[in-house]
């Protein structure tokens, strides 16, 4: 019979040492396909794969934070499943860097809290791993491939250099993950929004970014990230019905869903080939840091769309920019401070809605005739031509624009997604 993580936990040798679970998902799905024991901290180029390794962490005593943090990579890349460190010896508890780059990255941590001789795990674990004399190797699990090829998209995130590229995206392609001529790599990520529940467990972003039809060709990869849930999927134009943006409008809805918090969808781009991803990949973060801090409503935000942002938060950033909206707002918010009135979120909506009068009123929830009043009001405030000549409008709209996208506003909404 076949072993999985979970089963291995489950065995009363190992529930004597009292077992404690601080990273990984989905153990039922991870093989345990040898149980090895070492004190090695070069040991992860040395496994093939499927093992659950046991350790008291001698190896990684006196071990610097980057050095703790590549073991557990060097683990994740072998394809290991799981990694168990008896606490007492070495370490009375773990160093925070390993514990945080097993999180990172989702890679299965144990920690036994009592003593219990690692043969007698290993002893009572081959006995159930499979029946002697097969002589044939399992299928490794999908769970157990994923674990590895995040691992290898996390070598990617961090690495700088393009001359790192070449030997990670060879690892990642003996891995599995491929791109056919037929094929794209569609970049996502999945973040909760403003003051939002946190994010899903890895179980129902799985099943959201499963494909629609099943049993249709699909992979998908999701890397836990500061700045929400990193997704990428592979889809084959022909066994795709759907169009890329009607996939990711069927990716939102489901963000309502019973059990799956309401998040943003934030649409990638689409890449044909494996050469192309590290810079694609690369541009992608870049732009998710810089709107990290912006708030973001639930539903689909297109490529398009983050990028425009992007480029308008950094534009909103120039001084002279700064100043032109200075100019502008400040004696709206002198006169909203004196007034009580809420001159500048008309403007916002009224500028949002494409200067339609009767689109504005009903985000606002007013009357048409209120709406009016407002904006002879802004008038009254900065001068009749303001929302009159087109260039005295332009600027005015850059001012609300330069407020909306400050991550400083408590009023800021970042991203408008259109689901």
């Amino acid at each position: 019979m076949e072993l999985s993580v979970a089963g291995f936990l489950d065995l009363p040798e190992v529930v004597r040492a009292r077992p404690e679970v601080l990273s990984g998902t989905r153990l039922a799905h991870l093989p345990c396909d040898w149980v090895h024991t070492s004190e090695i901290y070069e040991i992860g180029p040395l496994l093939q794969g499927g093992e659950v390794l046991l350790t008291t962490g001698l190896g990684l005593v006196k071990r610097s934070p980057e050095e703790c943090r590549e073991y557990v990579r060097s683990l994740a890349r072998a394809g290991v499943s799981a990694l168990c460190i008896e606490l007492g010896r070495s370490f009375p508890r773990l160093p925070e860097a390993l514990r945080a780059e097993a999180r990172e990255l989702g890679f299965p941590l144990v920690v036994f809290h009592e003593v219990v001789p690692f043969l007698e795990m290993a002893k009572a674990s081959f006995a159930r791993i499979r029946p002697s004399g097969t002589g044939e190797r399992a299928p490794v699990p999908l769970a157990s491939v994923q674990l590895r090829q995040g691992a290898l998209i996390l070598d990617l995130l961090r690495s700088g250099s393009p001359d790192a590229h070449g030997p990670t995206l060879t690892r990642l392609a003996e891995s599995g993950f491929r791109v056919r001529p037929d094929e794209a790599i569609q970049l996502w990520c999945l973040r909760p929004s403003a003051g939002g529940p946190a994010l899903t467990p890895a179980g129902p972003v799985s099943e959201l970014f499963a494909p629609p039809v099943p049993g249709a060709p699909s992979a998908h990869i999701h890397v836990p990230r500061s700045y929400g849930e990193l997704v990428l999927t592979v889809r084959s134009a022909e066994n795709d019905a759907d169009t890329p943006a009607s996939r990711a409008r069927h990716l939102a809805e489901g963000l309502g869903t019973a059990g799956v918090p309401p998040h943003t969808l934030i649409a990638g781009p689409r890449v044909g080939a494996l050469a192309g991803f590290p810079a694609a990949l690369a541009e992608f973060q870049d732009q998710l840091r810089f709107v990290q801090e912006m708030a973001v409503r639930p539903g689909l935000v297109s490529h398009r769309e983050l990028s425009s942002t992007v480029a308008l938060g950094r534009c909103v950033r120039e001084p002279a920019v700064q100043s032109l909206a200075a100019a502008q707002l400040g004696p709206l918010l002198a006169y909203e401070r004196a007034h009580g009135t809420r001159l500048i979120d008309t403007l916002e909506a009224f500028f949002e809605a494409g200067l339609s009068v009767t689109a504005a009123s009903g985000t606002l929830g007013i009357r048409r005739q209120t709406l009016y009043a407002r904006l002879r009001k802004v008038q009254e405030v900065l001068g009749s031509d303001v929302l009159e000549r087109s260039a005295s409008r332009l600027a005015l709209e850059l001012a609300i624009t330069s407020r909306s996208l400050s991550p400083q506003q408590p009023g800021g909404r970042g991203l408008r997604a259109r689901p």
